[in-house]
């Protein structure tokens, strides 16, 4: 299974880093060529209130691996449910489709789950894009904006993988979002992240070569006295963070989660 992962790493970011190659390798990656959904389907979008640019709050953490065009959204809700994106170059112009969580191949959205993972594919570079959340078919916190970043040329790909367990120290912790970050002295790079799905036992998958600067406008530039911060979060379970140095070899070190609590899984 990791073979597998770092095999499509390497190929897709070799071809084109402008987008979030190999971080988790997502099967169905959502678009601004999503499919219409009705607006009785669960994942369909309710009408929010529209907003100014100035009062729109910058999505944060709720986002990474931001290129130049695309960027993913990452968060875990309170309970199991179905969720999507609408996105737009305004507050209120948001598209009328939704784009569906990576593992939802279901038509206009049905995969119900806590931990809820799109991959906004087809943007422009260096452009702000608003954000809104659903959770059955409601607004899941406020609308938010996100800049995507410069076009870069290719890198080669520099492989970095680990693997989360539950605090058994053995059994695979799915459905967790690992966040990888650069940090040192003198600032810190840009997040990349990888949603570990059931089928990976465990394994996260991350290209150190494609990590950027803070504001996605160039590569980062690790230095000697930086480490890289790998944060596995689990929702309700819990998050944990782990640092390792540069030059310490694949796997890194498992990072153990809480055991998911009874009944909350996905």
């Amino acid at each position: 299974m990791i073979a597998r992962r770092m095999i499509s790493v390497a190929f897709t970011l070799a071809a084109a880093l402008s987008a979030p190659a190999g971080l988790g390798a997502p099967a169905q990656p959502s678009s601004l060529a999503a499919a219409r959904i009705g607006s009785d389907a669960p994942g369909s979008a309710a009408t929010v209130a529209p907003d100014t640019p100035a009062s729109v709050p910058d999505c944060g953490e709720l986002t990474c691996n931001v290129t130049g065009s695309a960027f993913v959204v990452a968060w875990f809700g309170e309970e199991p449910a179905v969720a999507a994106l609408r996105i737009g170059r305004t507050p209120d112009s948001l598209g009328e489709d939704a784009l569906c969580d990576d593992r939802d191949d279901t038509p206009g959205c049905g995969l119900e789950a806590r931990a809820h993972y799109v991959t906004v594919t087809g943007l422009e570079p260096e452009t702000t894009y608003y954000v809104q959340r659903f959770e059955n078919g409601r607004p899941a916190g406020p609308l938010c904006r996100v800049k995507t970043g410069a076009v870069l040329r290719p890198r080669l790909p520099q492989t970095r993988y680990g693997r989360v367990v539950q605090d058994d120290g053995v059994t695979p912790a799915a459905d967790t979002f690992v966040r990888y970050e650069i940090r040192g002295p003198r600032g810190r790079s840009a997040a990349l992240c990888d949603l570990v799905r059931a089928e990976d036992e465990g394994y996260w998958v991350l290209d150190r070569g494609g990590v950027r600067t803070a504001d996605h406008a160039a590569y980062y530039t690790p230095r000697p006295d930086d480490v890289e911060v790998v944060a596995a979060s689990a929702g309700a379970a819990g998050l944990r963070t782990r640092q390792s140095r540069l030059a310490e070899a694949n796997p890194l070190p498992d990072i153990v989660v809480p055991r998911t609590p009874p009944g909350s899984e996905r």
